[in-house]
């Protein structure tokens, strides 16, 4: 079987499944298959997104809401072997059971509401016909700034 993992931020009681999108939970899938999980990293860690060329587009929801949101805080890759932490369950476990928040979908949304993500993840991850409902591209909202 194996161990299997999130990606936890200890800071906020919130967490990311890379499973979500296809990929693995085992740390050599994480890191072998799972793009869409260390993107969804990357944005959630990314301090100065939206300063310069090359940024993601921030104009919309969910990368409004994500872009930047775990800068700064406490981060880790929570095993279901881990330590048991509080009364006989470990990181894994709680955030299975709802004790942390999971915002895996408001992420991946985010990735997807970006058009060069989007056309990535449909041209090398998928196939139209097999791209989840929820992440095909929603309208983005003009930038009021001009």
């Amino acid at each position: 079987m194996g161990q299997y993992h999130v990606i936890v931020n200890l800071t906020r009681k919130e967490f990311i499944d890379p499973s979500y999108l296809e990929g693995g939970l085992k740390l050599v899938e994480i890191c072998s298959t799972a793009f869409h999980a260390s993107a969804a990293l990357v944005l959630l860690l990314a301090q100065d997104n939206g300063q310069g060329g090359g940024d993601f587009n921030s104009r919309t929801q969910y990368m409004a809401e994500i872009s930047g949101r775990w800068s700064g805080d406490k981060i880790t890759v929570a095993g279901d072997y881990g330590e048991i932490i509080e009364n006989g369950r470990n990181l894994y476990d709680l955030c299975g059971m709802g004790e942390y928040l999971d915002i895996t979908e408001i992420a991946f949304r985010a990735l997807a509401s970006n058009y060069q993500i989007d056309e990535y993840m449909r041209k090398r991850l998928y196939n139209k016909d097999k791209m989840p409902k929820w992440l095909e591209p929603k309208e983005v909202t003009e930038d009021k700034k001009g």
